[in-house]
């Protein structure tokens, strides 16, 4: 018999492996041990104990597709994709010649996940929906909600908010019925960030109210701190700088006193999102470079490029051309390594802007162009529009505000059709620039007024 656990970073979930029913105690005792590490974020300690497990198995011939999962399940976390699905098949392939119908969905779970970290977005969403599938056809499913959450999850990454609010609504629903506080707690967490990206920010302020009432009842600190990090992004997103600070130190207070390295370092990182939102760039680089330290120490490669292009965009602000882009180009090595396609983008946009910011703009364009064509292959619209509104910018830098238009006319229409209302925003502000200097100063009032609207409709919302 098996038990499961739920096990959630920022809203996503995997679920646990455990095999109470082991024929080998010592095996038995290493997994309690890898378990235990695997949910405290200490991924390479978890390693060692579920291949040492897995060694016992297989030299004892009895089923060793508990720590193949478990093993995968670990790989994910340490941006190893193709040492995760590997291993992750292996138990899929062992789970589906012993009918355990409930386990081969939770491992198609994962491996959604795996090929979503991998850019394979389209296959990652097939993946998921095979696994929810299979769980509503069984009479007791209790994983079922977190796929429906996963699925949230990838659409958020894809910027598809609308998807995203309909499945972890629905996650929603299956806690509420359990009272699961838990796991409703993060279920409103992350239903209020995506309505806080969609630029509803009543809603989004509800669903995060409701969170942080309910995490008082949270008795697993791990848990409550993961919930109060996905508030605090929530409250940035609104705009609501200092709200989101208090929440990160909060969960960063209750992460101090755990070892959970990983977790450390995914809040450290939101810390320096927020301050580098807050144009308080000194902060911000600080808490990069602590987010990067321990990504380092604890060898996560994927964290290591985040955080690396996090400090190279602060530096580019800060006018600090020459570390800018060392850290950039750090990041690009390190993704490419990995085959991280959308860290490797974001780095190669990064060295465009450094470029762009020093008046060399051949070598902007460039870099601009290869990181557009990695997002054209991932065909991540949000990200494709970044790169549009990047070339859109160095061609009003250049003067040719014809083929700037054209850019930001072209990253305008994808962030309407995403309904991401700051991005809009700020397309249009780029196109009533670009119609002012051509001189046609009625379309540029127009585009401003938009703009202007829009503002005045998500500030609202504050003097309420």
């Amino acid at each position: 018999m098996k038990k499961e656990m739920v096990f959630n970073l920022l809203g996503l979930f995997f679920l646990v492996s455990l095999t109470a029913s082991c024929s080998l105690s010592s095996s038995m005792g290493l997994q309690l041990k890898g378990n235990d590490a695997y949910q405290h974020g200490r991924y390479r300690e978890a390693l060692g104990y579920f291949e040492e497990s897995l060694e016992i198995s297989r030299n004892s011939l009895v089923p060793s597709a508990e720590s193949e999962y478990m093993i995968g399940n670990i790989y994910y976390w340490l941006g190893q994709y193709d040492d995760a699905l590997n291993n992750l098949e292996k138990a899929l392939a062992e789970y589906r010649e012993r009918d355990i119908e409930q386990w081969v969905a939770n491992t198609l779970n994962s491996m959604g996940f795996v090929y979503a970290a991998q850019g394979k977005y389209e296959k990652a969403i097939f993946t998921l929906k095979e696994a929810l599938e299979m769980k509503k056809q069984l009479t007791f499913s209790p994983g079922k909600a977190a796929t429906l959450n996963n699925l949230g999850v990838v659409y958020m990454e894809l910027a598809q908010y609308e998807k995203a609010l309909s499945y972890f609504e629905d996650a929603l629903k299956i806690w509420t019925d359990k009272n699961d506080v838990e796991h409703m707690v993060t279920a409103h967490a992350n239903i209020g960030f995506a309505y806080a990206l969609l630029g509803q920010y009543d809603k989004a302020l509800s669903h995060e109210e409701k969170a942080l009432e309910m995490s008082k009842d949270v008795k697993n600190p791990l848990q409550r701190a993961n919930s109060l990090m996905i508030i605090g992004k929530s409250f940035s997103s609104l705009g609501e700088f200092e709200k989101a600070v208090s929440y990160h130190e909060e969960a960063y207070g209750s992460l101090k006193e755990l070892d959970t390295p990983f977790y450390t370092a995914a809040c450290l990182h939101n810390f320096g999102e927020t301050y580098t939102a807050m144009k308080e760039y000194e902060k911000a680089v600080t808490k990069y470079n602590e987010a990067l330290q321990i990504v380092k120490e604890i060898n996560y490669p994927k964290g290591i490029a985040e955080n690396l292009n996090g400090m190279g965009g602060v530096c580019t602000a800060l006018a600090q051309y020459d570390k800018a882009l060392s850290y950039h180009e750090e990041a690009v090595m390190t993704a490419k390594k990995i085959k991280e396609p959308r860290s490797t983008a974001a780095g190669l946009n990064g060295i465009g802007d450094v470029h762009a910011a020093m008046g060399e703009y051949d070598k902007a364009r460039s870099f601009y162009e290869e990181a557009l064509a990695i997002r054209k292959e991932l065909n991540v619209s949000q990200d494709i529009a970044e790169s549009l509104k990047s070339m859109g910018d160095l061609c009003s830098a250049e003067e040719d505000y014809k083929k700037a238009l054209s850019y930001h006319e072209e990253a305008l229409k994808i962030r309407r059709e995403l309904k991401t209302p700051k991005e809009i925003i700020e397309s249009l502000n780029c196109m009533s620039d670009d119609f002012m200097a051509l001189g046609e100063s009625g379309k540029a009032q127009t585009y401003h007024e938009e703009a202007l609207r829009m503002d005045n409709k998500l500030n609202s919302y504050k003097e309420n």
